[in-house]
C-alpha cells in the first residue's frame, strides 16, 4: 500500500514566500476569546462547586510527600482515592503554594480549561488554517461543559486539555513524519491516563491512524514508528500503576475502591471494563439517562455537548470525502483523527452501564474540532452553486437541531424565534452572494449554548457538574439538594448523587476538630471516623485524620478492626466517629467498637457520636 494523498503538507491560510499570512487578525480574536471566557469561569468560580470527595484528597496530598504521590485521602495517608490522582497534583500543589482556599484548588482547572480553548485552536490551525482554529475555539468556549468544569475540580477538566494536546502533537506528527511528535503524542496519552486511565487509550485508534494513513513516510517505516510509539506510551501509562504495586502496603494508602488493595484492579476493573459493563463490585454512575444514543441528547447532558453533535458527525464524514478527494494528506490525517476520536468514545460513553454527566467530556474537544475544521470546507463548497445550496441546507438543518433542543430542554423557549430568524436572514445573505450572511448564520447557532453557558453561574453541582440555567444545584435534571455539609450528608459513606459543593466553612467540623485536638494529646492519630466525617475534618484543617472504610462509597475493607485494636493499645488512637448512629462500615469493626469503646456525652455531636476507646 501507498500513501494516496499528497506528500505536501498544505495549510487553508499557508502564506507564498511573496504574500504575507493571511487573517493577522484571528490569533488576536482567539486570545480575546480565551481571555473573555476566563474571566467569565472567574467570575463563575466566585461560587465553586469543589467535589465532596476529591476536595479532602487534595488537602491531604498538599501535606506529604507520600500523600501527594499514592493519593491519600485521608491526612493520616491511610486511605487512598479510586483513582490515579493525576488530576489531583496539579491542585495539591497550587494548596502548597498558595494555602488551603476553594481558589487554589478551582484555580489550576480554571487555567486548564483557557489552556484547552488554545489547543484547540493550534491544533485546528495546523489542520485546516487559522479561520478553522478560531471556529474551534469559539464552539468550545461557548460549550456549556466547558464553563461547568471550570469552577469544579473533577478529574474531566484535565482530561479534555490532556487529549487536546494529544491532537495537537499528532498533527505535528502527521505533518512531518518525525517519530519524536509521535512518542510526545504517545507521551500526552499516557499522561492523560494519569487522569482517566483506560479512558485515554480510547484516542489510541484515532492516533495510530492519522499516522499510519497521512504521514509522509514509506508504509513500513509508518507501521514500525506506530508500533514504538504505542509501546512506549503504554508502558509510561502504567507507571503508577507499577509503583503502587512494587511499594509494600503498609507504606503506602489503601488503593481506593477495591478489596485486594491492587492497583491493577482499581485501574481495570473497578475504574475500567467494569464501568462500561456494570460488572458487579463497579460503581455505576447512572447520572446521566439511560443507555442509548437519547442518553446524548437528554435533559442531564444535553445541553453539555449536544448541541453541535450530528454537525459533528456530518462534518467528520464530508471531511473524508473532501480529504480523499482533495489528495490533501495533512487534511485527511486531521479528518481522520478527529473523526474516530468522537464517533467511539460518544458511542462508549452512549452505551455504557452509566456514566456521571461530566464523562462527555472525553469527546466534547472532538466536536470543536470537527466543527472547525467544517468552516473552510463551506467555504471551498460555497464556490459553486450546488455547493452554495448544500451549505445552507446543512446550516438549516443544524438550526432546526438547535430549535429542537432547545424545546426539548424547556428552558429558554425564546432561543427558537431568535435562532430560527437569526438563521434565515444569514441564509438568504449568503444566498444572495453576501459572504456575512454564512457569519451570521453561525453566530445565530452559537445563542442557545452560549445562553446555557451563561447560565452555570447559578449551578453547584459538585459531584455532577453539568449546564445549568436556574438557581437549583445542577441545573435542570442534574443532582439535588445538598443533603449535609459537603452535601453528601454526614457519614453517608456515599457520595454519589449530592448536589452539594465542600466547604471550608463547617463550623461542626472545626467545632470537632478543636475539641479532639485538646483531648488527644500524644496520639498519633487525632481520630477514626467514617469517610464523609474524615473529609469534613480534613477540610477544617484537622491532621492524623483516619479514615474507617474509604474509597467513593466509604466501604473500603479499611482498617481492619485488629489494626484499630492495636493502635487502641499502644496509644496512637484513642477516639472514633460514627456518624448516624451505626458501626465504621459493619461487621468486625461495629463489634469491636461495641466491646471496647464507650460514648462521649460531652463532645460535639453535630457530625456523628464520639466514642473513647483508649484501655
Amino acid at each position: 500500500m501507498t500513501t494516496t494523498v499528497s506528500e505536501r503538507p498544505v495549510s487553508t491560510d499557508a502564506p507564498t514566500a511573496t504574500t504575507p499570512p493571511p487573517h493577522r487578525w484571528i490569533p488576536w480574536a482567539v486570545a480575546a476569546i480565551a481571555l473573555s471566557a476566563g474571566a467569565f469561569y472567574a467570575y463563575s468560580a466566585a461560587t465553586p462547586a469543589l467535589h465532596g470527595y476529591y476536595t479532602p484528597a487534595v488537602v491531604s496530598m498538599s501535606e506529604s510527600l507520600r500523600n501527594f504521590v499514592f493519593g491519600a485521602y485521608d491526612s493520616a495517608g491511610l486511605s487512598g482515592i479510586d483513582k490515579i490522582p493525576g488530576s489531583l497534583w496539579p491542585q495539591a500543589l497550587s494548596v502548597a503554594v498558595f494555602g488551603t482556599s476553594a481558589w487554589s484548588i478551582v484555580l489550576p482547572g480554571l487555567l486548564a480549561t483557557v489552556a484547552t480553548i488554545a489547543v484547540l485552536y493550534l491544533t485546528a490551525t495546523l489542520w485546516r488554517g487559522r479561520v478553522a482554529g478560531l471556529a474551534a475555539a469559539a464552539v468550545y468556549a461557548t460549550m456549556p461543559l466547558a464553563a461547568a468544569l471550570s469552577k469544579s475540580n473533577v478529574p474531566e477538566v484535565w482530561f479534555a486539555l490532556a487529549l487536546c494536546i494529544v491532537a495537537y502533537l499528532t498533527m505535528r506528527a502527521v505533518r512531518s513524519g518525525r517519530l519524536v511528535w509521535l512518542l510526545a503524542a504517545g507521551l500526552a496519552v499516557a499522561a492523560a491516563f494519569q487522569v482517566k486511565m483506560l479512558e485515554a487509550w480510547m484516542v489510541y485508534p484515532a492516533l495510530a491512524l492519522a499516522y499510519l494513513v497521512a504521514a509522509p513516510r514509506p508504509r513500513w517505516t509508518r507501521v514500525w514508528h506506530t508500533l514504538v510509539a504505542g509501546l512506549v506510551s503504554i508502558a509510561a501509562s502504567l507507571w503508577w500503576i507499577v509503583l503502587v504495586t512494587v511499594t509494600p502496603a503498609a507504606e503506602r494508602p489503601w488503593v481506593g475502591g477495591t478489596a485486594d488493595n491492587s492497583a491493577w484492579s482499581m485501574v481495570f476493573g473497578y475504574n475500567g471494563f467494569g464501568r462500561v459493563t456494570g460488572a458487579q463490585g463497579t460503581f455505576i454512575a447512572n447520572f446521566a439517562g439511560d443507555a442509548g444514543l437519547s442518553r446524548l441528547v437528554g435533559s442531564q447532558v444535553g445541553a453539555d455537548v449536544a448541541w453541535f453533535l450530528p454537525l459533528a458527525v456530518v462534518a467528520g464524514v464530508l471531511g473524508l470525502v473532501l480529504a480523499v478527494r482533495s489528495r490533501d494528506r495533512v487534511r485527511l490525517g486531521g479528518s481522520v483523527f478527529a473523526t474516530v476520536w468522537l464517533v467511539p468514545v460518544a458511542l462508549t460513553m452512549a452505551y455504557s452501564a452509566g456514566i456521571h454527566t461530566f464523562y462527555v467530556a472525553a469527546f466534547a474537544p472532538a466536536i470543536a474540532l470537527l466543527v472547525g475544521g467544517l468552516v473552510p470546507d463551506a467555504r471551498e463548497l460555497s464556490r459553486s452553486a450546488a455547493g452554495r445550496l448544500g451549505v445552507a441546507a446543512l446550516l438549516a438543518g443544524q438550526a432546526a437541531w438547535t430549535c429542537w433542543l432547545v424545546l426539548r430542554l424547556g428552558d429558554h423557549p425564546w432561543l427558537v424565534g431568535v435562532v430560527a430568524a437569526a438563521t434565515c436572514l444569514g441564509l438568504a445573505l449568503f444566498l444572495g452572494g453576501r459572504r456575512v450572511g454564512l457569519a451570521l448564520a453561525a453566530l445565530a447557532l452559537l445563542a442557545a449554548p452560549l445562553t446555557w453557558t451563561l447560565g452555570t453561574t447559578g449551578s453547584l453541582n459538585a459531584t455532577n457538574p453539568s449546564a445549568g440555567t436556574s438557581s437549583a444545584p445542577g441545573g435542570p435534571g442534574v443532582g439535588g439538594p445538598p443533603s449535609g455539609p459537603t452535601g453528601r450528608g454526614p457519614g453517608s459513606g456515599g457520595r454519589g448523587g449530592g448536589g452539594g459543593s465542600a466547604s471550608f466553612d463547617n463550623a461542626a467540623a472545626t467545632e470537632l476538630r478543636t475539641w479532639l485536638e485538646s483531648h488527644s494529646a500524644g496520639s498519633t492519630y487525632l481520630v477514626a471516623a467514617d469517610s464523609s466525617v474524615a473529609g469534613d475534618l480534613v477540610l477544617a484543617g484537622a491532621h492524623g485524620v483516619v479514615a474507617l472504610g474509604g474509597g467513593f462509597h466509604g466501604s473500603d475493607p479499611t482498617p481492619t478492626a485488629d489494626q484499630l485494636a492495636e493502635w487502641v493499645e499502644s496509644g496512637q488512637l484513642r477516639y472514633v466517629v460514627v456518624s448516624g448512629g451505626r458501626g465504621p462500615g459493619g461487621g468486625p469493626r461495629t463489634a469491636w467498637l461495641q466491646a471496647t469503646c464507650t460514648v462521649v456525652s460531652d463532645a460535639p455531636s453535630s457530625l456523628g457520636t464520639v466514642y473513647d476507646c483508649a484501655p
